[in-house]
């Protein structure tokens, strides 16, 4: 079932009140779904909180601003969906409203397509969530992604349509994989691990240079960067295992052999204590 036109508010009511009566056991799923027409290219405001299930992001085929479909367990969690005109900023996800039940509890679903001509400022909190964020073909112009026991993908196959002013990951006890960096268009990236394990890989079209804010506890990074990259890299240790894949030290941080000639360079800077910092530079 799809509404459309509705406040956020009556469209939620009318979607649980319908959805009630089709359940036919205790064991059934809900599914709600809303979207809005695609009306101007205005810069719009997302942000996600998604405590468990699995949840898919990718750019919607249709003239529309944003098109959900989001399937729960009533027993345990409940939509939560808002869309404030005014600063225009959507709001989404589930939040847990029960932590009984055994074997047979099932995950949710949310499946997010948003505008592709339509700036985007995307703030994504996940628990326990497995989750696909395929940003090709969207215009990101910043993201922060905070999981806290999650397993998520995110990756760029081309190039984003807009420069962004920042790119956040926090791991927690998640495992983040982040492929096509260098799609990503931003120059300011801030990566935060406790125990869990980031991939970062900056393949695609590089067009400036990077700066990595590192900041790992007791997990693992691993960054993957092309060998024509100049990389220099100075990271504090505390306890901590660190591969430098033949870089080279000079004064207090370490250098690939063609930082000064490079076209594009990965300055990375931070912490890291008792963890593990790995560095592959692969093909050009």
């Amino acid at each position: 079932m799809r509404l459309m036109g509705l406040s956020p508010v009556a469209a939620l009511a009318a979607t649980l009140l319908l959805g009630s009566a089709s359940v036919g056991g205790a064991q059934d799923l809900r599914t709600v779904e809303f979207s809005r027409q695609l009306r101007d290219t205005l810069p719009v405001q997302v942000r996600v909180g998604y405590a468990a299930g699995k949840l898919a992001l990718r750019s919607a085929e249709q003239a529309l601003l944003y098109d959900v479909e989001l399937t729960y367990d009533p027993r345990r969690t409940a939509p939560t969906y808002t869309w404030d005109a005014e600063p225009r900023v959507l709001r989404l996800g589930v939040r847990k409203e029960s932590n009984s039940g055994g074997e047979d509890r099932k995950s949710g679903d949310l499946r997010l397509q948003l505008a592709r001509g339509v700036p985007a400022d995307l703030e994504l909190e996940l628990g326990a969530a497995h989750a696909d964020l395929d940003l090709s073909g969207l215009r990101v112009s910043r993201l922060r992604l905070s999981a806290g026991a999650s397993d998520a993908a995110l990756h760029w196959d081309v190039p984003n349509a807009v420069p962004m002013t920042q790119l956040d990951l926090d791991a927690g006890a998640a495992q983040i994989t982040a492929s096509g960096l260098a799609n990503a268009r931003a120059p300011s990236m801030r990566v935060q691990v406790g125990v869990g394990s980031v991939e970062l890989d900056f393949g695609g079209e590089w067009t400036h240079d990077v700066e990595l804010d590192l900041q790992l506890t007791l997990g693992r990074v691993l960054v993957r960067v092309p060998r024509d990259v100049g990389v220099r890299m100075a990271v504090d240790r505390y306890l901590a295992s660190m591969d430098r894949h033949g870089l080279v030290k000079r004064g207090d941080a370490y250098y690939s052999t063609n930082w000064d000639t490079a076209a594009h360079k990965l300055d990375i800077r931070g912490r890291t204590a008792f963890g593990r910092f790995e560095l592959e530079r692969g093909e050009p």
